[in-house]
C-alpha cells in the first residue's frame, strides 16, 4: 500500500479527462468493520497507471475559488480505472504525450480493496494528501442515465447495476398497483452462500439473466434494474446497521480477471527499481499488490 503514497519523483500530468470520483468516508457510523468492508472490495481489481516500482502517476490540479481564480493550494489526484481497456488507452496517450517518462510507464491491476485502505491512510495522513478519481466506462454511465427517473438528478459516477424483478401477487402485472407487487431479487450461488451480485456492465446482467429465461420467463416480463453508485455502495458497507448488506457481492469483469491472469511488470530499462523483478504466477482470484507484485490475498 505504501506504493500509493510515494510519488514525489513521479508527478506529472495524466492524460484524459478525470470523469467521476470517490473520497474516502469520513468518520465511521455503525456499520461493517475495516476489515469487513475491505473483504468485500478485495476481489474486483481496478487499474492504475504507474511506474515499474508501483508508483502511481498523479496529477496535481490547482484549486479555484468560486470565481474560478486560483486558491494557491492544489489536489493531488491519481485516475482508478474500472475497465482495463481504458487504462490501456489511456497508456497510450501518456506515453504519447511523456515519452521519456512513458518509457516505463505500465497498467497495473491492483485490488479495490487497496485503494481503500490507501485512501483511508491518505485521509488520515497530515503530510501527505492524495485523492482517487475513479474513471467508469463511458457506455455504462449512459446505460445508467438512461435508466433513471426523469426527475433524479445524474452525477456521473461508476455505475452498478443490480437486478429484480417486480412480481404481481395475483400473477397479473397490468391489474396491480406497485403497493400489490412483491420485489424478488436475481441471486447467485457462490459455493454454500447465496449472493446478490451488483454488476458492472449491462452485459454482465443480461448474459446472468440469459441462464434463467428458459427456466423463469415471467422474471424478465417485470425486469427492474436499479442504478448504485461505487461511491454509495462503499459508504453504504460502513453505515448499514442492519440488512443484508454482507449478501451483496460486485461481480468482477472478465476482462478485468483475464488481465490481472496475464499481467507481467516491466523491466526498466535503466536503473532497476526495488519491484522490477519477475513477477510470481497470479492466481485466477487474486489481484497483485501494485507495491510487491504479489497477489493480494
Amino acid at each position: 500500500m505504501k506504493s500509493f503514497l510515494r510519488w514525489g519523483a513521479t508527478v506529472v500530468a495524466v492524460s484524459g479527462a478525470i470523469v467521476g470520483s470517490w473520497l474516502a468516508p469520513g468518520l465511521r457510523a455503525l456499520g461493517l468493520t475495516q476489515a469487513q468492508v475491505e473483504a468485500q472490495l478485495r476481489g474486483i481489481p481496478v487499474f492504475t497507471i504507474t511506474d515499474p516500482a508501483g508508483n502511481p502517476f498523479v496529477a496535481i490540479i490547482s484549486d479555484q475559488d468560486e470565481n474560478g481564480e486560483p486558491t494557491g493550494q492544489s489536489t493531488v489526484v491519481t485516475e482508478v480505472f474500472i475497465s482495463s481497456t481504458d487504462a490501456e488507452e489511456s497508456l497510450i496517450a501518456f506515453q504519447s504525450a511523456n515519452p521519456e517518462l512513458g518509457s516505463n510507464a505500465q497498467v497495473t491491476p491492483v485490488s479495490l480493496a487497496l485503494i481503500y485502505q490507501a485512501a483511508l491512510e491518505a485521509q488520515a495522513s497530515e503530510d501527505q494528501q492524495l485523492e482517487f478519481f475513479f474513471v467508469p466506462m463511458v457506455e455504462e454511465v449512459a446505460h445508467a442515465a438512461s435508466l433513471l427517473p426523469e426527475d433524479e438528478e445524474f452525477s456521473p459516477g461508476v455505475p452498478l447495476f443490480m437486478v429484480s424483478s417486480l412480481d404481481p401477487e395475483n400473477g397479473d402485472s397490468s391489474a396491480v398497483d406497485e403497493g400489490q407487487r412483491s420485489v424478488t431479487l436475481l441471486t447467485l450461488q457462490n459455493g454454500d452462500d447465496e449472493v446478490i451480485p451488483l454488476f458492472f456492465t449491462q452485459d454482465q446482467y443480461e448474459e446472468a439473466l440469459s441462464v434463467i429465461d428458459e427456466s423463469n420467463p415471467a422474471f424478465r416480463e417485470n425486469l427492474q434494474v436499479e442504478v448504485i453508485w461505487l461511491g454509495d455502495y462503499i459508504r453504504g458497507l460502513e453505515v448499514a446497521e442492519t440488512g443484508n448488506i454482507e449478501q451483496y457481492r460486485m461481480i468482477p469483469l472478465e476482462e478485468s480477471i483475464d488481465y490481472v491472469e496475464s499481467f507481467r511488470p516491466i523491466v526498466p530499462s535503466e536503473t532497476p527499481a526495488p519491484s522490477a523483478t519477475p513477477a510470481p504466477s497470479v492466481e485466477p482470484d487474486a489481484v497483485p499488490d501494485a507495491e510487491t507484485n504479489t497477489p493480494v490475498e
